[in-house]
């Protein structure tokens, strides 16, 4: 499917999308780009393929993510469960062996990624799990420019994640807006860039308003305090009009999501 055939599912964002004269094809949808911004302060690059596999004995609700996929993932259950939908456990099988994970510890809000494969979870819908791939493709991290060094040595990292939506729902977009937004950065993060692995500690992240063409993300991840002309328009209108709106369409799609788990029936999301 190319970019200009991708449909908002939404009939009042149309009317909203035509009355500011804004498309699709002219955005960077069905993409998503997350503004990266951060110091590596220990100057330790290794090679991606010598990262540790960590051991979990317990998928306890202190869990916490040290590479980005996981960080996304976390920020995404942790909003849905704040909403009060179950959702896998960020912490993937993967990730340990059966015998060093207890899940039946498993705390209240979760349960066994992929054990909802045939049931509705908006969490493995978007992001996968065994035998599913999800909605929402990851790709590399592009640095906007070679890193700096600070006057105190750490090492800035300035760039942007580039996610993709197979499919391009409202519902799915406010979740992964609202997910990232609401993330801490306390925690140093495992990235890569290119064959490196960096250790990361996040100082500004945030999904660059993806109604900007292509070329218009990447003077906002290069110059984010800069906008001129018709991105300040699309900022606007993002800021007043369609965040909101993509908001409201993930609010219905979890009312939805509460109501089958109180009656047990399907989930329509057309």
């Amino acid at each position: 499917m190319t970019v200009s055939s991708y449909q908002v599912t939404d009939d009042q964002l149309k009317e909203l999308f035509a009355r500011n004269s804004v498309t699709i094809a002219e955005s960077s949808l069905p993409d998503l780009h997350v503004l990266l911004e951060g110091r590596h302060s220990n100057h330790q690059f290794r090679s991606a393929s010598q990262v540790n596999n960590r051991t979990k004995n317990c998928p306890d609700s202190n869990w916490l993510p040290h590479t980005m996929d996981e960080w996304l993932r976390y920020g995404i259950a942790r909003y849905l469960r704040r909403e009060n939908i179950e959702v896998c456990h960020p912490q993937l099988p993967s990730e340990a062996t059966d015998e060093e994970i207890n899940w039946d510890a498993m705390p209240d809000g979760y349960h066994v990624p992929g054990s909802c494969m045939h049931d509705e979870c908006l969490l493995h819908e978007l992001c996968g799990g065994p035998t599913h791939d999800g909605q929402l493709e990851q790709h590399q991290i592009s640095p906007s420019s070679m890193p700096s060094v600070s006057s105190d040595g750490d090492i800035l990292i300035h760039g942007s994640w580039r996610l993709r939506l197979t499919e391009l729902r409202p519902a799915y977009v406010a979740l992964v807006v609202e997910s990232i937004a609401g993330l801490d950065m306390a925690d140093p993060l495992h990235i890569e860039i290119g064959d490196d692995l960096l250790s990361l500690d996040l100082t500004n992240t945030y999904v660059i308003n993806p109604l900007y063409t292509p070329e218009e993300v990447n003077r906002a991840t290069q110059q984010p305090d800069s906008i001129e002309g018709r991105m300040v328009a699309k900022a606007e209108f993002w800021r007043g009009n369609v965040r909101d709106r993509l908001t409201l369409a993930l609010s219905e799609r979890l009312d939805k999501e509460r109501e089958a788990a109180t009656t047990g029936g399907e989930i329509n999301v057309e």
